[in-house]
């Protein structure tokens, strides 16, 4: 799949130098510890004392839909009962709790291990060490604050597909690592039917799949948010669809989910829809309004009381 030899000996060398050179380029900074957390973490976030503000944690889209959702983070920071806490802010958290679990060290060496099995093509194993490692990695929080790490695995993981003639694999793996980062691209390390692959599953694709609920739980326990607030833009040409999901990490459960539909070629439709996006979604927050309950799967009838039957007539002696 990354080269065309002519015979068996050729293939089997040019695919083991076309890997190695694809993981070189990217193993090094994951190999690399982790950065020290800035500032301490009791600097960072503290939880709200009786009659203060309560922490709500928005998580906002990546990359150049950020500046489309400014106007709703502005109207929520409004709020006088929620103390709006961008992600960024819980970066130093997320590092120290990582650290302290040595996620990105445990991941780095299943990593080393899923390498030196795809150079030997074993195939299978690879996939199963690249597999644990990213799972290490889903199990902190390092797709917050360094989602390339996680992309990289998904790449290396769509390489082994194509080596293997499962295209339909690959595309899937290529498709989570630009959900992962949508600014991520090949360099010239990768063969062109891996980037010509890559670049195709980047076409058309459909919205960011929201976190898992666990994930979301454990990141309110971290900061002390007792909502975390997902903040989305799906692009439908010329237009976007604005949307936030408020989440309650007491009832694992969304509670309110509102969109609005702008005109993405005017800046003051942009505006103006994110801003009374952010307004609702303040509202629903302070009034703690839920979404209507989920309809039962089951439904129990309860026939009606049927009146007693008169007893039967006596029968004769004769």
């Amino acid at each position: 799949m990354l080269c065309a030899p002519r015979n068996r000996g050729c293939a089997m060398r040019s695919s083991r130098l076309a890997i190695a050179c694809a993981i070189g380029a990217w193993l090094a900074p994951l190999v690399a510890q982790a950065e020290p957390a800035t500032r301490p973490a009791s600097a960072a976030l503290r939880p709200a004392s009786p009659g203060q503000r309560q922490p709500l944690l928005v998580i906002p889209p990546l990359g150049r839909h950020a500046g489309q959702v400014a106007g709703a983070v502005a109207e929520l920071a409004r709020s006088e009962r929620y103390q709006t806490l961008l992600l960024a802010a819980a970066v130093p958290l997320m590092r120290q709790a990582d650290d302290a679990g040595k996620v990105r060290e445990r991941s780095a060496a299943l990593t080393e291990e899923g390498r030196q099995a795809l150079v030997a093509l074993d195939h299978t194993r690879a996939r199963q060490k690249l597999r644990e490692a990213l799972g290490v990695l889903e199990k902190g929080f390092v797709r917050h604050y360094d989602p390339r790490a996680l992309a990289q695995l998904r790449v290396l993981l769509g390489v082994g597909a194509l080596e293997v003639a499962r295209p339909d694999l690959a595309r899937q793996e290529f498709v989570e690592a630009h959900h992962l980062d949508p600014s991520f691209k090949l360099d010239a390390h990768y063969s062109p039917q891996v980037r010509a692959a890559f670049l195709e599953a980047g076409q058309n694709l459909g919205p960011t799949p929201s976190p898992p609920a666990d994930d979301l739980v454990r990141l309110a326990r971290l900061t002390g948010a007792p909502h975390v607030l997902l903040l989305s833009v799906e692009p439908a040409g010329e237009r976007a669809l604005l949307r936030g999901a408020l989440f309650s990490a007491a009832g694992s459960r969304f509670t309110a989910v509102e969109s609005r539909l702008v005109d993405v070629r005017t800046e003051a439709s942009t505006t103006e829809g994110a801003r009374s996006l952010g307004a609702e979604l303040r509202r629903r927050a302070e009034a703690g309004y839920p979404l209507p309950p989920p309809p039962a799967t089951t439904q129990t009838t309860t026939r009606p009381r049927l009146p007693p039957s008169p007893p039967p007539p006596p029968r004769p002696w004769y």
